[in-house]
């Protein structure tokens, strides 16, 4: 990560602030993916935009992301900041559908913030999802604040441009004491809600949940400092999911399944598995594959 420090020209110019900071930092991705269309995949737009259509087209990617942050502190101790970042090529992320996204030079929408012992207040013009249903992305403001064990989110749609969210909000709220830890969330659209309560023994946490569509669900999760992480969850509508990782000198190993599930009305198991290298100063090499046919192999870097 590269960082800017600006303290001493701003002082030097403007009396009234006390510190200020810029960061970057920046990450590159680049291969060879195969884009399914087994079991509910899709054509890859890439594909298809030289028209290619079938299952073993292999199409290369290559993507660049640059993150860029600001935070100061104003004389009366409120802290804010703002946030970006440009994306540019053509990326891919192993998905149920088409995984390839085109971007060129794509300005992401900025995040501009207060904080302070009231909490914080961020601003991201349809830039905020639902807490329960994440399928909307058009809300615009977000408050957060954590006091005593308890935290409350908000989020609103102000920007009146959605039909869907118009003037609408989403909210949760969060208790952790000790090893309990309970959490619920609520969107005003569709009025969804979800509840859950979480207990923690050593490497083992036990979580239970509902939601606004009876589905129940209770999981367990395993993670250790032998670098084997897991869990186990089931639901009421009999789907069971399953993940288990490893992690050991720069290796990184994972699978999830997912049996009970159903795509266009067939019962049909979902399946992943990845594996990633980390050769070190921020470049690794990752691959994987999927249960539509989805299959990658490339490299990561982080600078």
């Amino acid at each position: 990560m590269k960082k800017v420090l600006l303290a001493t020209t701003i002082l030097g110019m403007t009396a009234g602030f006390a510190a200020a900071e810029i960061t970057w930092t920046g990450e590159a991705t680049a291969g060879f993916a195969q884009n399914g269309m087994k079991n509910g995949g899709k054509t890859s737009v890439v594909a298809a935009a030289a028209g290619k259509t079938a299952n073993s087209t292999i199409n290369p990617y290559a993507s660049f992301k640059l993150a860029i942050a600001a935070t100061g502190e104003s004389d009366s101790g409120l802290t804010f900041g703002a946030s970006t970042d440009i994306t540019s090529g053509i990326a891919y992320a192993m998905a149920n559908d088409d995984g390839f996204s085109g971007k060129a030079g794509t300005l992401g929408t900025p995040t501009i913030f207060v904080s302070g012992d009231f909490g914080k207040l961020s601003v991201k013009a349809d830039g905020y999802k639902e807490y329960q249903d994440d399928s909307n992305e058009k809300y615009d403001v977000e408050y957060t604040h954590t006091i005593a064990g308890v935290s409350v989110g908000v989020r609103t749609d102000l920007h009146n441009d959605f039909a869907a969210t118009k003037g609408k909000s989403s909210v949760k709220l969060g208790y952790t004491a000790g090893a309990i830890a309970l959490n619920a969330a609520f969107d005003e659209v569709g009025n969804k809600w979800g509840v859950s309560a979480a207990y923690t023994m050593g490497a083992i946490t036990a979580t239970v949940g509902t939601d606004n569509a009876s589905v129940s669900s209770l999981k367990l999760a395993y993670k250790g400092e032998n670098g084997i992480s897991g869990d186990i969850k089931a639901k009421s509508n009999n789907e069971v999911e399953a993940n288990v990782g490893y992690t050991a000198n720069g290796m990184t190993l994972g699978a999830t399944v997912t049996a009970g599930t159903k795509i266009a009305g067939v019962d049909t198991n979902k399946w992943k598995v990845t594996a990633s290298y980390d050769l070190g100063g921020g470049l690794s090499v990752e691959a994987g594959a999927n249960y539509t046919d989805d299959a990658f192999l490339g490299a990561k870097m982080k600078f």
